[in-house]
């Protein structure tokens, strides 16, 4: 029974031990050795100084909490029945019971947009898909609690979240621990450089989040454990030991011996920060206690505890819990603020992120609490925090207000489920380019929390917030692209049998939209007749496309993808030209602000195969957006274009393009320039997909060899669909014209 263990509670309910010993449960046999006696007689004494807050009815000691599914009960009973029933000697990673009843929380992509979940003493279990495999590994979850905690995004849906204060809570040791850093302060430390092979942990992090170097560290011995490239961080030596080794556990009704995890990482996640030493009260004593932080959990390594609890797991799922609930325990997005305050956010200069948010030219967005008239609605609240943003001169306690100069006026604000949309109206002055993303986002930081949603749709005259700096009207030039012939790459871009293509800058019109852009640079380029160019330096450079006949038919631009599409006739003088003419027109688009991706056809026909027989014809040509990052994925299989479509026409949550994985960019190049493809008749679209083949096309890129030849398939979770060629003939044929 969980109620026989040695728990020690105060007199409202609450546990008292924090990360660093949450090892109590094995006790129930051994007794207590030393240092479980020092804690209970610390946390005695915490009772005798009066009672703590109470929480939920979960930390009630005569209630235990049923499994809320039996898929969480497998989870739990692999790793932790052992510990909790047997006496082995390891860390729970789960805790030794349910540390809530199963509760829905709201997940935009789960049926009815709530999914099941329920709180553990380390973390959280939950179901997105309730309608896949219990037998799958990743058919249960646990959260990217931690990653929450410290960035303030509390999750909602794959790509949706609401925007939270980060946890002012101590990773490690009891809750009121002076020292060591908070998860807030952690936000600090995400792009710190990652250990090198060979070198010892040697740095102390205090409570600020700074870190000092302390040689006398290394005589712990602490270093190298392996090299994680997902996340450019190094996982300590006794955390990569323990999530890598095998040991007792509970499968099939009985105890065996195997791995722990069936993958090292579904526990923990990604480590998102280095490891470092920091000072710990435990049970009121103060010792060094090793800890790192991951997407999933923080381990804490302590050298003084008995071998076999050396490493274990914090109490994340408590913290997680109480962050986004409150004392109080019920459901919702934590307490309300002050109705006679809000948050206005201002600019501190060169900050580089150390205090808030970074931004465009190294600041950090910092929140400011302004009085503003008490309202109950959210709607009323922003429009009064916008005002004070708007009425604060250019400085205020050290900050910077980028707006100082302008006029803007509130025309209208509405607040609708998650979403808020703000109208204004008047000048937006600025003194350079650095103030530009410095109004944008201390309008859309002060919009959102002062609303407390995750989403908002802001305009400023009827222009989108983020496009009302275009350009500008000083762009008077493009770079048109020529041929080095033999230039093997010295002085441009390598194509080709050994060629160069080198920018020549050319006069066009100005012009504020990247597609008008396109369509001048690219006239340029396709009117210029003569076979030659002389550059600025000198260099007569080749032009491939001088004897073609070729007319602009249309230019979309999506989200960094261009869409081209030509008519006419190409004529090549030999097949050396033939990747000349590819990469010239290519190049070109691609030279224009904000494009990323280039997709041309000629005649209906996908450029890169113009020459050849990858003709792209018979399937669909979807291109994805995975965190800012572009890849295509090239389709004949009916089944997945029928969802494609349907993803496309808004009919379908099947978002995850999800298939094997291959070396090359695939038939016709189209997925350059990244040097793998899926497979194009068995990718499927799915809801779900396995974590562990998730990631943005440049992970994959860099750990190419794991998913071709180890994991096997690529599933990005935040693949957002943002442009389709349909390249099938109209007739439902192999030739005619495309539909």
């Amino acid at each position: 029974m969980q109620a026989a263990l040695f728990t020690v509670r105060a007199a409202g309910g609450q546990r008292l031990f924090g990360a660093g010993f949450a090892n109590e449960s094995q006790r129930k046999e051994k007794g207590l050795k030393p240092l479980f006696r020092l804690i209970a007689v610390a946390a005695l004494a915490v009772l005798s100084l009066g009672t703590l807050s109470a929480t939920a009815n979960h930390e009630d000691p005569a209630v235990e909490h049923d499994f809320a599914d039996p898929a969480f009960e497998a989870r739990w009973e692999r790793l932790d029945r052992p510990v909790q029933e047997f006496g082995v000697d390891r860390t729970f990673w789960w805790g030794p019971g349910p540390y809530t009843d199963g509760m829905m929380e709201q997940y935009a992509e789960s049926p009815g947009g709530e999914r099941l979940v329920q709180y553990f003493d380390k973390s959280r279990m939950e179901i997105i898909d309730p309608s896949g495999d219990p037998s799958e590994l990743w058919y249960v979850t646990n959260g990217l609690l931690v990653v929450e905690m410290i960035t303030g995004n509390m999750q909602v849906g794959h790509n949706e979240f609401i925007q939270r204060e980060p946890a002012n809570v101590p990773v490690a040791g009891d809750p009121d621990n002076q020292f060591g850093p908070t998860y807030a302060t952690l936000a600090q430390r995400l792009d710190d450089a990652p250990l090198g092979e060979g070198e010892l942990v040697t740095g102390r992090i205090e409570r600020d989040g700074t870190v000092t170097e302390e040689p006398e560290l290394a005589e712990y011995g602490i270093g190298f454990g392996t090299y994680v490239p997902e996340t450019n961080h190094t996982v300590a030596a006794p955390f990569w030991e323990i999530m890598t080794t095998t040991g007792t556990i509970y499968v099939g009704g009985e105890l065996t011996n195997g791995a722990i995890f069936q993958n090292p990482f579904y526990a923990v996640g990604f480590p998102i920060t280095e490891a470092y030493w920091s000072t710990a009260t435990v049970a009121g004593v103060d010792q060094d206690v090793l800890l790192q932080c991951f997407e999933r959990r923080c381990l804490t390594y302590t050298p003084g505890n008995e071998l076999g609890w050396q490493v274990e797991a914090g109490n994340v799922g408590q913290h997680y819990y109480r962050w986004r609930y409150g004392d109080g325990g019920e459901p919702g997005p934590g307490p309300e603020p002050e109705p006679g305050t809000a948050q206005i956010y201002l600019v501190a200069l060169g900050d580089n992120g150390e205090n808030g948010q970074l931004i465009g030219c190294q600041d950090s967005l910092i929140p400011v609490e302004v009085e503003i008239e008490a309202t109950d609605d959210p709607a009323t609240r922003v429009e009064r925090a916008l005002n004070a943003l708007f009425g604060v001169g250019e400085n205020q306690d050290d900050l910077y207000n980028a707006l100082y100069q302008s006029t803007l006026t509130v025309d209208s604000v509405t607040v609708e489920g998650d979403e808020v949309t703000v109208a204004l109206s008047g000048d937006v002055l600025v003194g350079g380019t650095c103030d530009e993303p410095r109004v944008i986002e201390q309008i859309r930081a002060t919009v959102l929390d002062a609303a407390g949603v995750g989403m908002a749709t802001i305009t400023v005259n009827g222009t989108p917030l983020d496009d009302i700096f275009g350009p500008g009207d000083d762009v008077s030039t493009a770079d048109i692209y020529f041929v080095a012939i033999g230039d093997e790459g010295q002085n441009g871009i390598p194509i080709g049998v050994g060629d160069s293509l080198i920018p020549v800058p050319m006069e066009v019109e100005p012009a504020t939209d990247p597609a008008t852009m396109i369509q001048r640079a690219l006239g340029l380029l396709l009117d210029y007749d003569s076979d030659t160019i002389t550059d600025d330096e000198g260099r007569e450079l080749f032009n491939a496309l001088h004897n073609s006949d070729l007319q602009i038919v249309s230019v979309d631009v999506t989200d960094g993808l261009a869409t081209v599409h030509l008519s006419g006739e190409i004529v090549v003088g030999g097949i050396g030209d033939e990747p000349r003419v590819i990469e010239q027109i290519r190049h070109t688009i691609l030279g224009i602000e904000g494009i990323e991706l280039a997709n041309v056809f000629v005649d209906g026909v996908y450029l890169p195969g113009y020459f050849g027989e990858w003709d792209l014809t018979g399937g669909v040509l979807a291109t994805f957006d995975v965190q800012g990052e572009l890849f295509q994925l090239w389709t004949t299989n009916p089944d997945t274009i029928a969802d494609i479509l349907a993803l496309e026409a808004g009919e379908s949550e099947a978002t995850i393009p999800n298939g094997p994985i291959h070396r090359e960019p695939g038939e016709a190049l189209h997925n350059y320039p990244w040097s793998w493809h899926l497979d194009p008749q068995q990718t499927e679209m799915a809801e779900t997909a396995m974590e562990v083949c998730d990631g943005t096309p440049s992970q994959v890129e860099n750990n190419l060899d794991e998913f071709v030849d180890n994991i096997g398939q690529y599933c990005p979770w935040n693949a957002e669909l943002i442009h389709v060629e349909d390249l099938r003939p109209a007739d439902g044929g192999e030739d005619g014209e495309m539909k």
